[in-house]
């Protein structure tokens, strides 16, 4: 499903896995991370995986500046053509169904990766940033997503 803005570009929802999706391409894989040097479940999990890089780059922006909302770590590598934004979108975790995602904290950061994806002329591939672990509220998680990308190539992809 696209959303359509007037002649811009919108944000592209699709079913699928966004780590299949992202192989071989020069792309932006945006996630949500907390505040707490914490990278163990989640989607974080699975970019700590397949993507020390970024693991070591939250940990040193950490270690050199501390985490703060709303705020990235960009990492990349050689050996890929991923670049990886560590968006810190929520101070503390949990697996209680509380809510940990900041609202405000997904807008700063994301808006940070659409600023880097409009001049390195990358496209950026999404979860539901907050809407798992995080349980932000996904159809207003959308709308950010949608508010945000809207002038950039941007895919949330949401699991089947």
């Amino acid at each position: 499903m696209i959303i359509r803005k007037g002649m811009e570009m919108a944000l592209r929802i699709e079913s699928g896995d966004l780590f299949n999706a992202a192989i071989g391409k020069r792309v932006i894989i945006a996630h949500g991370c907390n505040a707490q040097a914490k990278m163990n479940s989640g989607v974080a999990r699975i970019i700590r995986s397949l993507y020390p890089y970024a693991y070591e780059a939250y940990m040193k922006e950490n270690k050199d500046f501390g985490l703060h909302g709303g705020d990235v770590s960009f990492a990349t590598s050689d050996d890929s053509d991923v670049i990886v934004a560590n968006c810190i979108t929520q101070k503390y975790f949990g697996r209680d169904g509380k809510k940990y995602v900041d609202y405000d904290w997904v807008v700063n950061s994301l808006q940070r990766v659409r600023n880097y994806a409009k001049e390195h002329n990358v496209p950026v591939y999404l979860p539901m940033i907050g809407g798992g672990l995080g349980g932000g509220d996904v159809k207003r998680l959308t709308a950010i997503f949608q508010a945000v990308f809207h002038d950039v190539e941007a895919t949330l992809f949401i699991k089947e």
